[in-house]
C-alpha cells in the first residue's frame, strides 16, 4: 500500500504541475501548491494534523473570496490546536474529563432505565 500510495503521488504531483503550468497565474500555482501538499499528508504513510496545515494555509490563500476561503481558515484553525507537535493538545487535555464525563453518564443511564421484573407468575 505504501508503494502505491508513493506511485499516486508522484502522479498526482506530475499532473498537478502539469495543469497549474499550463495556466500559468500565481493563484493556480499556489493552488497546485496547496494541493500537492494535500496529496502528500494524505498519502504519506503517517498522517497527523499538523500535516495539513501548509496544505490548508495556500489553499486559504488561492480559493476563491468569501465563504470557501474563511471555510478553510476555519479548519486550519482548528487542526492547529487539535494536537500540537509536542504531543499536547486538546485530546490529552480533554481525555480524563471526558472519560469520567461518560462513565457518570452511562452510570446515570443504567440507573434510570426501567428495570424488568421478570417472568409473570401465575401464566
Amino acid at each position: 500500500m505504501r508503494a502505491l500510495a508513493l506511485v499516486a503521488l508522484a502522479g498526482f504531483g506530475a499532473a498537478t504541475w502539469w495543469r497549474s503550468s499550463a495556466t500559468a497565474t500565481a493563484r493556480a500555482a499556489v493552488r497546485g501548491a496547496g494541493l500537492a501538499f494535500a496529496a502528500l499528508a494524505l498519502l504519506g504513510p503517517v498522517f497527523y494534523p499538523w500535516y495539513a496545515l501548509p496544505a490548508l494555509a495556500l489553499l486559504a490563500v488561492s480559493t476563491a473570496p468569501g465563504r470557501a476561503r474563511d471555510a478553510v481558515a476555519g479548519i486550519a484553525t482548528a487542526l492547529a490546536f487539535l494536537i500540537l507537535p509536542n504531543g499536547a493538545g486538546l485530546a490529552a487535555r480533554t481525555k480524563l474529563p471526558g472519560a469520567l464525563l461518560v462513565t457518570v453518564g452511562l452510570a446515570v443511564a443504567a440507573w434510570r432505565r426501567p428495570r424488568s421484573r421478570g417472568p409473570a407468575r401465575g401464566a
